[in-house]
């Protein structure tokens, strides 16, 4: 899907993440510099090249902000409460709640726990292994800055958390091991 701007502006592509009989939810593409200035009145090309275009001329003005959330650190802790792994980031002008900030670990996207202006506590429930780093955070306004500390490298300690079952024939049995900060490729 592509957003045209009814103005100077170039095209933007916003790549589709879901879909509903109503709403199309896309990330607007990265790569293009915008000006903080830049907006205009949207017009969506879908699939069928067909126009959405507005019908409601106020509701459909878009604008690009210069104001984006700064991650200044990032550390990883250890939540005896909830038993995981959290990705803990501060820094300046967090925006959002925890259901619109997105950290994912390569292609998987993480459970954030909570936000704040100047905090974030993202779960880690999906890593590749115990030692990562292509992580990327996408706020409620998109890309911050700071990146190159989210990107930097995680080590994690394994922690055994649980034993299923408890109990087992000395014959032989299958036992599930709850291990947090360990991945698929460890």
């Amino acid at each position: 899907m592509e957003i045209y701007f009814d103005s100077n502006t170039l095209s933007k592509k916003c790549y589709v993440e879901q879909t509903s009989a109503k709403e199309i939810k896309c990330r607007l593409d990265s790569q293009k510099t915008q000006q903080a200035t830049d907006k205009g009145k949207m017009i969506a090309f879908l699939k069928t090249y067909e126009e959405a275009n507005c019908t409601l001329a106020n509701k459909c003005v878009f604008s690009f902000t210069a104001t984006v959330p700064d991650v200044t650190t990032m550390t990883q802790q250890w939540d005896s409460s909830s038993q995981r792994w959290l990705i803990h980031l501060s820094g300046t002008g967090f925006t959002g709640t925890a259901a619109q900030t997105e950290l994912y670990i390569g292609s998987k996207r993480q459970d954030t726990s909570s936000v704040t202006a100047t905090d974030a506590l993202i779960q880690v429930t999906d890593a590749p292994s115990e030692k990562f780093d292509n992580m990327v955070v996408y706020w409620d306004v998109g890309l911050g800055t700071g990146n190159n500390i989210v990107g930097g490298t995680v080590n994690l300690t394994p922690k055994l958390v649980s034993v299923s079952p408890n109990q087992a024939s000395a014959g032989g049995a299958i036992v599930n091991l709850n291990i947090q900060g360990v991945g698929k490729q460890t």
